[in-house]
């Protein structure tokens, strides 16, 4: 008998914690899988559902020092890649006409839950 029981609460609990995964799933539903191109470098989901105000990460972010000029980084980072120049280790120099023309709508930062790159690899 006492085994018996033991099986029967071993069996209740798996139960529930496979009640609380499925909840805890669909909740939080895991990315559908993404078909993109053998020939593209990388893909980025299109939609992004998260987003930060970046006056507000900026504020708590004042005492870390890894973002010290963030907002002139980003905007040269976006600049570099809206005028298809290549990265080659070295900055590119913007004027300040080229960083005010950057404009970031809302003020908002969007996380985007998809990234996928293709690379090769050797197996030696």
């Amino acid at each position: 008998i006492i085994s018996s029981i033991a099986s029967q609460e071993a069996m209740e609990h798996f139960v529930e914690k496979v009640i609380t995964a499925c909840a805890a799933h669909q909740q939080n539903p895991r990315p559908q899988c993404v078909r993109m191109s053998l020939s593209d470098h990388y893909l980025i989901a299109k939609y992004a559902r998260a987003t930060n105000d970046l006056t507000v990460w900026l504020s708590e972010q004042q005492d870390n020092p890894s973002v010290k000029g963030f907002i002139l980084h980003l905007k040269d980072h976006l600049l570099t890649r809206l005028q298809g120049l290549t990265y080659n280790g070295d900055e590119h120099d913007f004027s300040d006409a080229n960083h005010t023309s950057v404009l970031i709508t809302d003020n908002k930062l969007y996380h985007h839950s998809i990234l996928c790159i293709n690379y090769m690899t050797y197996d030696l």
